[in-house]
């Protein structure tokens, strides 16, 4: 809106002005010369030359009225201090509307939730889009009707009580960090599209002392038990599969026949966890793993999964194949080794007055045991990370358990010193 002053000396009033710039870019202030001493008739020509520029930028008088009024309206707003963000979006929003007659995009947590699913979904891995439903649907549900509210309403507090929520319902530190990275991909798409200026979770102090579970390996014996308490002839050659190749569950269970040369005896497949990068693992098959293969050809079996039956059930949930191998451990009798660590949170926090109960003991187990029987079997490390698909020296230690017996053997193969 056009304003007046005086210069220093002068009686003449001045007007200034913004005029839209002819490039794009910030807006030109105008000053110039009413030519009038009194201050009502120094506006009215002010007013006057505020209207011309803006024709001439193609800025009709209706739709300057139009935005200054919208702009009265949040002024009015903020004087009363009632002025908060939903409410600044809705000024912009109308401000956008009627300056170029494009609507702002508005969502709220639920609908851009949706949206980034639409799009995210599609491409990435079946077991990457069970975990980000899972989570996010979670997410969802802790809010409630705050869903329901913009996307810019969510503070990092939220984000911090969604992770107590988490912690409190027992779940385990790598499962609630797992929750709230998800919902940190969904807020972090909404700020590279503009909807919103940060991401809330990125400011999310990360648990400095939160436990790590650690996993152990299967014995021959359990093994053994475990094969013999497999419920169908799927479940065994996927148990089989796991200890003598280390695939994961998803990627065990969801083998397609064109990964498997049985003239060759190779297994060769891209695990889900490093599909992005296309790392192929080839793997070798140990004798009772291309037996169990050659016998389940031979009775017709040729193409797509080699366990059709297991392929179409998801890891997690209720049902998932962890829960039906959890029950095959408890028919085996093969304990879980639930361990329970200390407090994954501060002491000021509401972790901090449980502790999780974690299993030590799993279907991941099995690669711990395919690693650690290579390992025994005196099995070059750079060879074993070959066949496991381990990129870090680190990561692999991690995985191999030296049994007992193996390093006391290894141990009397040092020099002896005498002393006397």
């Amino acid at each position: 809106m056009a304003s007046v002053y005086k210069r220093n000396g002068s009686s003449i009033w001045q007007a200034s002005y913004l005029v839209p710039s002819s490039d794009g870019g910030p807006p030109r202030q105008i000053r110039r010369s009413t030519g009038k001493k009194n201050e009502r008739e120094a506006k009215a020509v002010a007013a006057e030359f505020e209207r011309d520029a803006l024709k001439e930028a193609g800025l009709t008088d209706d739709r300057c009225r139009k935005i200054q009024a919208i702009l009265v309206r949040a002024g009015e707003d903020a004087a009363k201090m009632t002025l908060n963000a939903t409410k600044a979006r809705g000024y912009l929003a109308q401000i956008l509307s009627v300056s170029t007659g494009e609507d702002m995009p508005a969502f709220t947590v639920r609908t851009w939730t949706a949206e980034w699913q639409a799009r995210k979904l599609p491409n990435v891995a079946q077991a990457t889009k069970a975990r980000y439903k899972g989570s996010l649907k979670t997410f969802l549900e802790w809010l409630g009707d705050r869903a329901d509210l913009p996307l810019e309403s969510v503070p990092v507090s939220q984000i911090r009580e969604f992770r107590d929520f988490l912690e409190e319902g027992g779940r385990g530190a790598r499962t609630c960090q797992f929750y709230v990275a998800d919902v940190g991909s969904v807020f972090r798409a909404a700020v590279r599209e503009g909807l919103i200026t940060y991401n809330p979770v990125s400011a999310l102090e990360p648990r400095s002392n939160a436990p790590e579970v650690k996993r152990l390996p299967f014995s021959v014996q359990e093994v053994q038990r475990l094969l013999g308490a497999a419920p169908s002839i799927e479940w065994k050659g996927v148990i089989l599969v796991g200890a003598f190749t280390g695939l994961r569950l998803g990627d065990a269970s969801s083998l397609q026949w064109e990964a498997i040369d049985l003239t060759r005896g190779i297994i060769t497949t891209v695990p889900a966890k490093t599909k992005r990068k296309g790392r192929v693992l080839t793997i070798p098959m140990h004798p009772e793993v291309r037996a169990y293969f050659a016998k389940a050809k031979s009775k017709g079996r040729t193409d797509g999964p080699v366990f059709p039956d297991l392929a179409k059930i998801f890891v997690k949930g209720r049902n998932g194949l962890s829960r039906q191998f959890k029950e095959i451990m408890e028919a085996a009798k093969v304990a879980q080794n639930v361990s329970k660590p200390k407090p994954s949170g501060p002491a000021d926090t509401p972790s901090s007055k449980r502790r999780h109960k974690l299993p030590e003991r799993s279907f991941h187990s099995l690669r711990h045991t395919f690693t650690s029987w290579l390992a025994n079997a005196d099995v070059a490390p750079e060879l074993r990370m070959k066949l496991t698909g381990h990129t870090t020296a680190d990561i692999h230690a991690g995985y191999t358990h030296h049994e007992l017996a193996t390093l006391a053997d290894a141990v009397t193969k040092l020099p002896k010193l005498s002393h006397g």
